[in-house]
């Protein structure tokens, strides 16, 4: 049987958790612009593509690195566009357009997600490398030791 935790050290905690909700609400909240880019194809805009009929596709993630950078994700111009303090910095290249979603790790290498054509994660270099990939889907282990019933 599991641990049990006193009613009057649970109540104490729930009054601990619910103050500090109350405290979350009550914060002031500051609301700063950070990255202003125009759209197109250009060196310090983000793509975006508008069909007809469907959703428009733009920038699809972005990732905050340890420095202040903020990593876009630019998957239409095939690109991450890095920015700090309002400024492009620099221009990452990147195979394909299907990725989702970016991460930067603490060394910066950039994690990238493909989870619609090649279904992988990507770890990047700093320069937009590839320095190794992990398939999203794997054979099923246990597809040999099933027996027919």
């Amino acid at each position: 049987m599991g641990k049990k935790i006193p009613l009057v050290v649970a109540l104490a905690l729930l009054l601990i958790f619910l103050d500090d909700i109350s405290s979350a609400l009550h914060a002031e909240v500051s609301v700063a612009e950070v990255v202003r880019a125009r759209f197109g194809a250009g060196p310090d805009a983000l793509g975006i593509i508008t069909p007809k009929e469907g959703n428009p596709e733009g920038p699809m993630s972005f990732a905050l690195g340890r420095s202040g950078e903020i990593y876009i994700l630019d998957q239409v111009n095939s690109r991450i566009q890095v920015f700090r303090t309002g400024k492009r910095r620099r221009t990452i290249r990147i195979r394909g357009q299907t990725f989702a979603d970016i991460d930067v790790t603490p060394d910066k290498k950039i994690v990238l997600l493909d989870n619609s054509v090649k279904k992988a994660v990507y770890t990047l270099d700093p320069e937009g490398r590839v320095l190794g990939s992990v398939p999203l889907v794997g054979e099923d282990r246990y597809a040999r030791r099933r027996t027919p019933s």
